[in-house]
């Protein structure tokens, strides 16, 4: 289950990176145990939520049958730089 944390000191980490006070992470229940106990983050929410909910999943169709965009590109002939001749 993940958890989501808030960090109260600047630091880094080697897997997922820097970090400063105010910055938040949802991470496993191991790791956020961690570094709360470290003192370097507090609970962002209540330790024992229910599953986490996710939206609908969306059918994305095949490339090959996406149409091409028909859209027209006007080009403009290149200015001549200024004390060019």
């Amino acid at each position: 289950m993940q958890i989501r944390i808030k960090f109260t000191k600047f630091g880094a980490n080697s897997i997922f990176g820097g970090f400063a006070p105010g910055d938040r992470m949802r991470a496993d229940a191991a790791l956020a145990r961690h570094l709360v106990g470290e003192g370097v983050a507090v609970y962002d929410e209540p330790v024992n939520q229910g599953p986490m909910t996710f939206c609908e999943s969306v059918v994305i169709p095949p490339v090959d049958t996406i149409p091409e965009p028909k859209a027209e590109v006007e080009t403009k002939p290149a200015r001549a730089k200024k004390g060019a001749k």
